[in-house]
Formats: structure tokens, sequence, C-alpha cells
């Protein structure tokens, strides 16, 4: 149950990643996977560790995570982690922050190979939690460059970040706090 509280803190702190990505650009206007998006700002705003794995892992591992007899624990270490994350924005923002989408700013489709690579990560993933033999197929996926503000009483900032967004087959639109080189090369 560790790995939640890993996992947590390195989505919270994934901000400033930036990759110049080596897919097609994507000319879209509406991107489809903005909602997912949208869902991760509020699992952040709400320093939700429950809402935030059901954002990042494949949903038979974010289920299993939460059925697991040591979650009551990690999900307070994960609360933890992320009030001091929030802390920070009231710091710097004022009471009230939320974490919003401000702008999608580049998103390229990602290769054949790192959606290959990528579906050996969530699998990897969902390992951690107990789920073996997990096999996601990501359908699509783009590394973007996302502006993402954080709004609060006193004053309003915003933060570039680079993550990659899958599609898995029956599961919906995931986001993966890495840039699309982390999907380049041969995963074991």
């Amino acid at each position: 149950m560790k790995k939640i509280v890993s996992a947590i803190v390195a989505a919270a702190l994934a901000a400033g990643t930036f990759s110049c990505g080596t897919g097609r650009k994507s000319e879209a206007k509406h991107k489809p996977y903005e909602a997912a998006i949208n869902n991760y700002c509020t699992a952040m705003t709400n320093a939700d560790p429950d809402a935030l794995m059901d954002c990042m892992l494949p949903a038979e591992a974010a289920a299993a995570a939460k059925a697991d007899p040591n979650h009551d624990k990690a999900y307070e270490d994960g609360k933890k982690s992320l009030s001091v994350v929030r802390e920070g924005w009231v710091k710097n923002c004022g009471n009230d922050p939320v974490l919003s989408l401000g702008e999608i700013k580049s998103s390229e489709e990602l290769t054949e190979q790192q959606l290959r690579n990528a579906e050996a990560f969530l699998a990897a993933a969902a390992a951690e939690y107990g789920v073996k033999d997990l096999s996601p197929h990501i359908s699509e996926g783009y590394e973007a460059v996302l502006t993402i503000n954080i709004t609060g009483a006193d004053y309003e900032t915003s933060m570039e970040n680079t993550c990659c967004m899958v599609n898995i087959d029956g599961d919906g639109w995931k986001i993966i706090t890495a840039n699309a080189d982390s999907f380049d090369t041969n995963a074991d």
C-alpha cells in the first residue's frame, strides 16, 4: 500500500516536465481526454487519494487498492501528502485554492510502440496493487502539454505540465504523469 502514497506524491509533484513528443500532431479543438484532466484537477483540489487513483490507474487496480486491508492507513498517508502540497498552494495563492485546466498547449499522438509500452507500464502498476495478469488495451494515447491554473482567494498562478493521456478500452481515459519519452524504450 505504500505504492499508493508514492504514486500520489509523484502525481502531485509532477509539474514542469517538458518533452518534444514523437508522434503526429493532433489538430482537434476538443480533446477527448479533457474530462479526465478535469477529474484529476478535482481530485488534487480535494486532496482525495482515492479519486486520484481512479484518474491514474486501471479500474481493477484502483478497486484492489481500495479493498486492501491497509487502505485506511494508506488513504490517510496520501491525504497528508496531498495536504502538504495544498498548503503550498494556500501559501502562494491564498485560501480555498482550486486546480483547473487552463489550456492544452499541444497534443501529439503516441506512437504504436509508446502505446504498447504504456500498456506494460499500467499492467506493472496494477500488479503492484495485487492485480496480476492485467493486460489493458490502450486504443489511443497522446502526450499533452498542459497549462494548469491554481486559483486562490488572493492570487492565481499557472504551471506547465507534460503528461500522457491514454484511453483504456472499457475503462476510459487515464492520466500518466510522465512524458512520451518515458515510453520510448522497450518495456520489460
